[in-house]
């Protein structure tokens, strides 16, 4: 369990950076984490002075490319276990055949210089970890095959 530390002991001059380091670090995980699941959630999450982030859902219009593959996204943990198993060959693919699609979109507030600032939400070390907001967002969906209704659907 980590040793809780005293808001003198934070002031004072004794701490060394790589404690101070690490509590910033653990703080703001946490506050970035408590975000996440709200907006996860509720679907909208409020940022003061920053504008604020909004999961919405989408139809996807399916097409065939001059390839002749669809633009559907793959899914890998089928096509990976249909090649080892063989009954898949390497060069074909499994696709999700959802009609939708799901997006975060940021609306930024009209400040000075906002303009530079991106939001890119994270996976987070691969699939298994569910710190990330795509992997929070998946697995929220994945609880109950009717989750993806709460997500407002746009034109």
């Amino acid at each position: 369990m980590p040793k809780t530390i005293c808001t003198k002991e934070l002031l004072s001059n004794n701490i060394d950076n790589r404690k101070l380091q690490s509590i910033y670090s653990d703080v703001w995980h946490t506050l970035n984490q408590v975000m996440v699941q709200e907006l996860v959630e509720k679907n909208y999450l409020e940022l003061p002075i920053l504008g604020h982030l909004k999961i919405i859902r989408f139809k996807r219009k399916v097409k065939i490319k001059e390839n002749g593959k669809p633009n559907l996204p793959i899914d890998w943990v089928k096509t990976k276990k249909g090649w080892k198993d063989g009954i898949l060959k390497t060069d074909k693919f499994i696709y999700h055949t959802r009609n939708w699609g799901i997006k975060i979109v940021w609306t930024r507030s009209r400040i000075k210089n906002i303009k530079v600032y991106s939001f890119k939400p994270s996976r987070t070390n691969g699939t298994k970890c569910n710190t990330g907001t795509i992997n929070q967002l998946w697995a929220y969906l994945a609880k109950q095959d009717t989750n993806y209704l709460k997500i407002p659907m746009i034109n």
